[in-house]
């Protein structure tokens, strides 16, 4: 897979989905331990080109990619601290969601149960690293709350544009705002407005939307000899409901919301990456969905 060919290019996929992204954490370290027998001073992602994320997995992605304050071309967090942080705050976020928020939710007295203060660790993890930034560049994927099409977040664009250097903590906002639990994100750049939720409404896979953008920023390797590793979940189908779940009726949105979940739900088609992309290796597709469930309970607590 890590071959020395100069004319691969290799991508790293993080996919969403709650607790499969948290089990695909858990892949991911599996494989990151037996790199480390290969090399026990490389990290993770400095074996690949650029590493892409949306929902769940935009956390995870960002945290590998944020520059050291000592060397800004080394990642500042390992692997393992990235775990740390990210199974501290699922449980800090989880405690979070007490029985008078669900009931205000159910009675439609308010729209999501979490805010941005929530999720503070983002901020404190992130803090002002921008997209140009990174270690390796990232694309993270969210949702554009007023037309349902996929909008990214990419260091590629950041470089050539300085009206798209966003900041990082601001892209993983917006790419885990979950419909019932967070409202739309809200972000404002440069003059622009930018209303998104979570990137997982698309596809589970970040690869749907991001790869054709990656693809086309590194046209110097052959697209027949790229590699990429893909962990997590694959892909769901589009609905075009985002617009009016903001403000919509209880009875609607409790609709919506549930065609959103069983659209994260949907068996993956890794098939067809495997016909554009000889060389894709899909991580966790055969481990069982109730598996999933308990580690991702089991970190929650």
């Amino acid at each position: 897979m890590f071959s020395s060919n100069s004319k691969e290019l290799k991508v790293l996929s993080f996919s969403g989905g709650a607790e499969k992204g948290e089990f695909s954490i858990r892949i991911a370290k599996a494989l990151n331990d037996k790199l480390k027998i290969i090399n026990s001073n490389k990290e993770l992602v400095e074996y690949f080109h650029v590493i892409t994320g949306n929902s769940i997995g935009s956390i995870l992605s960002s945290c590998l990619i944020i520059p050291s304050d000592k060397n800004k071309n080394k990642p500042k967090h390992s692997l393992d601290e990235c775990i740390k942080i990210f199974d501290n705050d699922l449980h800090n976020i989880n405690s979070n969601i007490g029985l008078k928020d669900k009931i205000k939710l159910f009675l439609n007295l308010k729209n999501h149960i979490l805010t941005k203060k929530d999720v503070d660790f983002i901020h404190k993890m992130c803090g002002n690293t921008k997209l140009s930034e990174t270690v390796v560049p990232v694309v993270i994927t969210s949702t554009n709350a007023l037309n349902a099409q996929p909008r990214l977040w990419s260091s590629y664009d950041a470089k050539n544009d300085p009206k798209k250097d966003f900041y990082l903590k601001d892209a993983i906002e917006a790419s885990i705002s979950y419909p019932g639990l967070f409202n739309s994100k809200k972000t404002i750049f440069k003059g622009d407005i930018y209303h998104d939720f979570d990137g997982g409404l698309i596809a589970a896979t970040p690869l749907i939307t991001a790869l054709p953008h990656i693809l086309k920023n590194n046209n110097k390797y052959a697209k027949d000899k790229a590699v990429v590793v893909s962990v997590g979940t694959t892909t769901g189908n589009t609905s075009n409901i985002l617009h009016e779940i903001d403000n919509s009726s209880f009875e609607k949105n409790i609709y919506n919301i549930y065609l959103l979940s069983s659209q994260i739900q949907k068996i993956p088609f890794d098939s067809l990456f495997k016909t554009f992309i000889p060389n894709y290796y899909k991580l966790d597709f055969m481990i069982p969905q109730n598996i999933q469930h308990s580690i991702y309970f089991k970190a929650s607590k």
